[in-house]
């Protein structure tokens, strides 16, 4: 009686099964990387969009652009009574339709300060339209993170020495705080050289919070809040007497993460965990994803709202 067949893989068989595995798995983890970058990068730009007719929405009501800073009031009477310098993502919540944090921070009790979180508690509120999906934030971490990928065409960086004094012409979002600074506010007829060719938001890595806070606070505290600065919320140019670094090129010195806000001013440039460039939106609404290997003239050029202007002459970069 003969022993029944038995089959068996042999080692080499086996191997063969092993190489052909990698072969596919090299063939489509890049593909699989691509789509998920793909499907990322598309929702930056959704987000992106989505912000930029929040500012249009508000310019055209307000007959001009958000500040990077603006005032607020309380809504409380009597009195109204200032509520401090606010950064641009603040004042556009109700465009964000986020009316109720707008509602929130135009009605807390007079003399005490914002809302925050108690200790331990949950984190700041977060708004899905303000975070790339791309970007890794977790080295801001705390209990008043309201994270903030995007950043405002603030012109020329403030509190330089000698100082660089931004006009209608170098900038879109100025400092509109205190009020009597709103008489120089921009409006869509000071974009000379058109909407479609001046640059509102973009991507910044560097960028903080939309209500930034000291990290760490003092032992038993909790943070305190502090005024936004450009570097925070912003992202600036210079003339080509005054760059500071490579790290004001779109993308350089991306991965100089700061853990303690605000980064220095010459971080406050686009820059994204996007392969290749930054996601970015001009005056008029559109979204183009940017290259970092675009010319810093070019760059400069998109900044300024009018850039022909006698006042900039000889101030890019060649």
């Amino acid at each position: 009686m003969s022993r029944a067949n038995r089959s068996a893989v042999t080692l080499i068989e086996m191997l063969v099964v092993v190489a052909i595995l990698g072969l596919l798995v090299a063939i489509l983890l890049p593909a699989v990387i691509g789509a998920r970058e793909a499907g990322r990068r598309n929702r930056c730009i959704n987000n992106q969009k989505e912000i930029a007719t929040a500012v249009n929405r508000y310019e055209t009501a307000k007959q001009r652009f958000p500040g990077y800073l603006n005032g607020t009031q309380a809504v409380h009477k009597p009195p109204q009574q200032p509520r401090g310098a606010v950064s641009w993502v603040i004042v556009l919540l109700p465009y964000l339709d986020r009316a109720d944090l707008w509602n929130e921070w135009m009605n807390w009790r007079a003399g005490t300060p914002y809302p925050v979180p108690t200790a331990g508690g949950p984190p700041g509120p977060v708004i899905g339209q303000l975070v790339c999906p791309s970007d890794a934030r977790d080295v801001h971490a705390g209990p008043l993170f309201t994270p903030l990928s995007y950043v405002a065409n603030c012109g020329l960086p403030d509190g330089q020495s000698p100082p660089m004094v931004d006009t209608p012409a170098s900038t879109v979002f100025v400092n509109a705080y205190p009020a009597i600074a709103l008489s120089q506010a921009m409006k869509t007829s000071d974009l000379r050289d058109g909407a479609s060719l001046t640059l509102m938001l973009s991507e910044n890595l560097q960028a903080t919070e939309w209500f930034p806070t000291v990290k760490p606070p003092p032992a038993g505290q909790l943070p305190a809040a502090r005024v936004a600065t450009e570097a925070d919320v912003g992202m600036v140019w210079w003339p080509v007497a005054r760059v500071p670094s490579s790290n004001v090129w779109i993308n350089q010195g991306r991965k100089d993460m700061v853990a303690v806000p605000p980064p220095a001013i010459e971080y406050a440039r686009p820059s994204s965990n996007h392969p290749g460039g930054v996601v970015a939106a001009y005056c008029d609404g559109r979204v183009e994803f940017l290259s970092e290997e675009m010319e810093h003239r070019v760059f400069q050029s998109q900044m300024a709202p009018h850039d022909a202007a006698p006042a900039l002459s000889g101030m890019f970069v060649p």
